[in-house]
């Protein structure tokens, strides 16, 4: 009665925290210290799950209102994790199915000499439902309407990282077609950063995801479940170039003095092809709607320097190529 036309929204995502990380011919330094503990953290939380009947469990909560013509908003959220053992066992078996692939791609990526890591997203299941009241026409009685959309976004997914520097050096290194000097040359410009105390990256990650959600379910608290929703199956397929470098003068690794310079750069460039599967129906039946997508190319980057008591820094984050999203023609189901 305070608040006749406040719209609720409550979100809930229930994610399985566990990876299947693996790297090889990772070069020597820090590059191979971060793949290291990735992998150690990763295979960490599937040890404790198999042999302890434990599994991370992620979830989400979000609830939110907005009231007096969305002049007035709220919203809390909560996260935490917490371990759920009855369905231990069962994600276990999927997960050693999951990491004997890994582990295979991992064994083959060897022989190439060509440093390289993958991983696999696991399921990530998520609800959004909304509420608000109406007074139906002629009515004196108060129906509860709302939305409710559910499903995993992803339902599976998977990566692979190429060290483009590393892939330089293997590629040049080879006797028959590639460059031992030029190998030397990269390997050495590498090794004589981090002996510096700095480190610098050039990778590409190439990742893809397939997603089935069920969207825009119409519930009423007087009629019941009205139109039955939309099923939309979704995936995409896309790569990030990322270079970052990091140098202290003044500094040598190891040594705890204090540096007369530091410079900090960082670029990334992002984007993505996509599409959706839809299943709906209109006055007409039911039919399938495919929707092809472009994320465009996003470019980011961000250079900082400092020394002594001098400091400055700039970014750039600019949509170089634009999105783009069409929808083709509906075939329907007879």
């Amino acid at each position: 009665m305070a608040y006749p036309d406040i719209k609720w929204e409550l979100a809930l995502e229930f994610l399985v925290n566990v990876s299947n990380y693996k790297a090889a011919n990772m070069p020597a330094g820090n590059i191979f210290a971060k793949h290291q503990e990735k992998a150690r953290e990763a295979g960490y939380k599937r040890w404790l799950m198999n042999k302890q009947g434990e599994i991370p469990i992620e979830i989400g909560v979000g609830l939110s209102a907005e009231w007096d013509d969305s002049r007035h908003k709220r919203s809390y959220t909560q996260l935490f994790e917490k371990k759920v053992e009855d369905i231990a066992k069962v994600i276990a078996k999927s997960t050693d199915l999951l990491q004997n692939a890994v582990n295979f791609a991992q064994s083959a990526a060897k022989g190439t000499g060509i440093p390289v890591a993958f991983d696999v997203r696991y399921p990530k299941f998520a609800i959004v439902a909304k509420w608000y009241l109406e007074r139906p026409e002629n009515s004196t009685i108060v129906d509860v309407k709302g939305e409710v959309g559910f499903g995993f976004s992803p339902l599976i997914g998977a990566e692979v990282i190429i060290d483009i520097i590393g892939s330089a050096i293997a590629l040049a290194s080879n006797v028959g077609t590639g460059n031992p000097a030029a190998a030397k040359i990269i390997e050495r410009f590498r090794d004589r950063i981090e002996e510096l105390g700095g480190k610098v990256t050039l990778t590409a990650t190439f990742y893809g995801e397939l997603s089935v959600m069920v969207e825009d379910l119409k519930i009423s608290a007087l009629y019941g479940i009205g139109s039955p929703g939309k099923l939309v199956i979704g995936g995409k397929f896309g790569v990030t170039i990322k270079f970052e470098m990091k140098l202290e003068i003044g500094k040598i690794k190891g040594k705890k003095s204090k540096p007369i310079a530091k410079f900090k750069a960082e670029a990334k460039l992002d984007g993505y092809f996509g599409g959706d599967v839809v299943i709906d129906s209109d006055e007409k039946g039911v039919f399938i709607e495919p929707v092809v997508k472009f994320s465009g190319i996003m470019f980011i980057a961000e250079i900082e320097g400092e020394v002594a008591w001098w400091k400055s820094s700039f970014k750039v984050e600019e949509k170089i190529i634009s999105d783009e999203t069409k929808k083709l023609d509906k075939k329907y189901i007879n």
